[in-house]
């Protein structure tokens, strides 16, 4: 048997469930963290990418010490510093803890929350406009870039 899932198809089962929070396989909450996620703005998930990623260095963490801090899997804050996917909202939680941040308003930035802060989002595209890297890379980072274009080349 053969069922048409789609998101359109789930949304109008959902609708016909009365939109509650007990669904077959949690689906329903899926696709609204989906479509939640599909409305973000792309300067508020970029802004989300750069603040993950500046303040990890900040710390002076790697991306494995920040993963194993906040228990998370060093896939996911990859992703998430390259502002791809939708996080999973046990690990923005977790980031936001380890790294002292707000968790709701990581929550935002990713689109996981439906409610809108013009303020959240006025700072966010003044961020993500200033956070373009301008000053050049430091001998290890331009080793590393050298390190890693060697190997894609081959």
């Amino acid at each position: 048997m053969n069922l048409p899932m789609t998101q359109e198809w789930l949304l109008k089962m959902a609708e016909k469930e009365g939109n509650g929070v007990i669904s077959v396989g949690g689906l329903v909450g899926r696709v609204e963290a989906n479509a939640l996620a599909l409305a973000s703005p792309a300067t508020e998930r970029g802004a989300l990418a750069q603040l993950v990623e500046w303040q990890r260095r900040k710390l002076r963490w790697t991306v494995e010490d920040l993963a194993e801090k906040a228990n998370v899997e060093v896939e996911d804050v990859l992703a998430i510093e390259m502002g791809e996917g939708t996080p999973e909202p046990r690990t923005l939680f977790n980031l936001a803890a380890e790294m002292n941040l707000p968790a709701p308003k990581l929550m935002h930035l990713a689109g996981l929350v439906a409610a809108r802060d013009p303020r959240l989002e006025k700072a966010a595209v003044r961020f993500a406009a200033r956070s373009a890297p301008i000053e050049a890379l430091t001998a290890d980072q331009a080793a590393a870039l050298d390190e890693f274009v060697r190997v894609i080349a081959e």
